[in-house]
């Protein structure tokens, strides 16, 4: 989450967002704070209350992420955005795969 570009994929099997609540563990405050920067107070919130896990459509429309593709073509993406943009990317791989 505290990368300056998230880039997910769209595959429904992978969902984002903090995975401490569910497992019944606090989140780091900073972990907690950067998550309610990145989607809103309101948003943040909730998800940190409840633990819930974004879809990635659902993710990219509050702003979890900047922008999902096809899993097949993830690293071929992030290539391309790191060549256009020349800067350095770090590929958003807090995906978790739902089992």
């Amino acid at each position: 989450m505290a990368c300056d570009y998230r880039i997910g994929s769209n595959n429904p099997k992978y969902v984002a967002g903090l995975s401490e609540t569910p497992a019944g563990l606090v989140a780091p405050k900073w972990l907690a704070q950067t998550l309610i920067d990145r989607v809103g107070r309101r948003v943040g919130e909730e998800a940190l209350l409840f633990g819930t896990l974004f879809k990635p459509h659902e993710a990219l429309e509050i702003g979890l992420v900047d922008q999902i593709c096809p899993t097949e073509e993830l690293i071929s993406e992030a290539g391309t955005f790191k060549i256009s943009k020349r800067k350095t990317l770090t590929i958003f791989l807090h995906f978790r795969k739902v089992h």
